[in-house]
């Protein structure tokens, strides 16, 4: 049997990463006596720098099993994305990724709190009896195990300025839990990363959760006012 393998061009978009979900998080709401007028005053935000969450599995990060998430894309061809989460046994998560022209398929797990990538790499496909494109391959569970790759993309109790190798990149974290609305939703506690490649600056923003969120890229051009852009941005996600 013949598989097909196709790379994506986008990059490290598949990086789901993402902020994170604080339905257990505990919030002060006391009320003043009645007697005294309620203090208008916002409560000052701690000192602290990353959301108050507690991730035991690599699952949590990342949209349900099955979830299909689809991302609008503005000023290029290659900006509109589709990813799919599959769960592969009971600790690796796989994102396959499609930008139109290419697929990847990047697979993570959870290692002492570190998000790790295990694999990355062109999807296969298998052959119909047709000669037509079928369904995508994951890898295996034996394969995941050992693989040694293990890069480390994110850390729960990452703080902002922190930063990461990834792929002889310097990825920097600029905000670790902010909020960021976008043309569909407005989401909490997003985390903010940015890497700098000579003259294309690239921003990530993901939730746990979901994963990315968006994806913005700013290159330079000789007309110093007008850079080229490209977005991808996170329209909606269904279940499958």
């Amino acid at each position: 049997m013949k598989k097909w393998k196709f790379i994506t061009s986008i990059g490290l978009a598949a990086f789901a990463l993402a902020a994170c979900s604080n339905e257990d998080e505990p919030k002060d709401h006391t009320t003043p006596p009645v007697e005294q007028p309620a203090e208008t005053e916002q409560e000052t935000p701690t000192e602290v720098e990353t959301p108050n969450m507690t991730v035991e599995t690599v699952q949590q990060y990342f949209a349900p099993d099955g979830s299909h998430l689809h991302y609008r894309g503005v000023g290029s061809e290659f900006a509109e994305l589709d990813i799919q989460v599959r769960h592969i046994g009971e600790h690796y998560v796989a994102l396959v990724e499609s930008n139109g022209g290419s697929v990847v398929t990047t697979v993570y797990t959870l290692e002492d709190g570190d998000l790790i990538r295990v694999l990355r790499e062109m999807t296969e496909f298998e052959e119909t009896e047709t000669g037509e494109m079928g369904d995508y391959i994951l890898p295996t569970v034996e394969r995941l195990d050992a693989s040694e790759e293990r890069v480390v993309v994110y850390r729960e109790d990452a703080k902002k300025g922190d930063t990461f190798t990834i792929d002889d990149a310097t990825w920097t974290i600029i905000d670790p839990s902010m909020t960021l609305k976008t043309d569909t939703e407005t989401y909490e506690d997003v985390i903010h990363m940015q890497v700098v490649n000579e003259e294309l600056t690239s921003d990530y923003y993901y939730k746990v959760g979901i994963g990315l969120i968006k994806h913005h890229d700013v290159m330079e051009t000789e007309d110093k006012n007008n850079p080229f852009i490209v977005d991808s941005e996170l329209e909606s996600i269904e279940q499958q």
